[in-house]
């Protein structure tokens, strides 16, 4: 386990330039970070996106200091538009050479609101289908395009996933359940990549200052350090250009506001989760406030939505890290 300062992110971005780099939900937040900073470095980025003039804003961006990208409409829940996308970077840029499936949401419906009611009502998976399913497509289509020889450690498949790749974030059974699906499926390409020298990894930021969150919960939030954006891109950044073979395979977590913290596939494989926890154990020093909490969010599950519940859950979270720090 190491706390990897900000310089050593970047120290090898130069490896970088004339990248093609994919990026899927590229148009805001950690996406938009990633391809601002991997184009400053020399890459050419292909952004993927629901949100066309988000998108475009991104790319005229990067064209206007100087770099390249291009944006096509993507919903990434749908396997032909996926593969139109990798099919456009290849027709723009001749190939691909990183690969980010970033597209995600937060919790979109209640996932057991209906389970108090006289009969049960089948659950909207929206989340899960964008979170994980998407991500299964974006993969699949990534290990084809990579290359099936040797690539000389020169791609790279950067997944993006949570805190609650790890840690399970109540009321957010759906949300939960996909990140740590990501944290799975790393897993179980690597292998598949290493033999191919491509090179793998897997961020996983807390709540970040992104467009996600809309006014109310920017007011709940009020006070409680976010995960620093531009370190959780930095990690995808380092996971994709970092040369040392013990930096491939690993967890690049942003749990608080500080360093980013990376695990490697062994410290995983031995107890990532108690590494982890020793990291954010203050965290749950407050635990009897969160509990209380956590009660008083059940009761309000029918009146306000299930995206503010996720969030105030972080509230909860997020004030037991201040208390304890400051």
């Amino acid at each position: 386990m190491t706390d990897i300062l900000d310089a050593e992110l970047v120290s090898h971005a130069q490896r970088a330039r004339g990248k093609v780099v994919l990026i899927t939900g590229g148009a805001n937040g950690i996406g938009r970070e990633m391809a601002l900073q991997f184009a400053s470095y020399g890459a050419k980025i292909v952004i993927g996106d629901v949100q066309t003039a988000a998108g475009e804003k991104v790319v005229e961006e990067i064209k206007a200091a100087g770099g390249a990208a291009a944006f096509q409409r993507c919903d990434v829940t749908v396997w032909e538009e996926q593969h139109e996308l990798f099919k456009f970077a290849l027709a723009t840029y001749g190939t691909v050479d990183v690969v980010i499936p970033n597209a995600g949401v937060t919790e979109k419906q209640s996932f057991l609101q209906s389970v108090s009611g006289s009969a049960p009502v089948k659950p909207n998976l929206l989340t899960l289908n964008i979170n994980l399913t998407a991500v299964l497509y974006t993969t699949h289509l990534a290990v084809f395009y990579l290359g099936a020889t040797k690539q000389g450690w020169n791609k790279a498949l950067v997944f993006i996933g949570s805190i609650a790749s790890i840690l399970g974030i109540p009321v957010g059974p759906q949300y939960s359940a996909s990140k740590h699906g990501v944290i799975g499926l790393m897993g179980s390409v690597y292998d598949l990549l290493h033999s191919r020298e491509i090179r793998v990894g897997l961020v996983a930021p807390f709540f970040t200052d992104t467009a996600i969150l809309d006014a109310p919960i920017r007011v709940a939030l009020a006070g409680v350090p976010f995960a620093n954006i531009k370190r959780a891109s930095g990690a995808a950044l380092a996971i994709a250009t970092h040369p040392d073979p013990q930096s491939n395979g690993c967890v690049w977590t942003v749990p608080d506001e500080k360093t980013v913290f990376r695990m490697t596939r062994d410290e995983m494989n031995q107890g990532g989760y108690k590494l982890l926890m020793d990291r954010v154990k203050r965290l749950f020093v407050a635990a009897g406030f969160i509990t209380q909490t956590l009660h008083t969010l059940s009761d309000l599950s029918g009146l306000v939505p299930t995206s503010f519940l996720v969030f105030a859950v972080a509230v909860a979270l997020g004030g037991a890290v201040w208390k304890t720090t400051t």
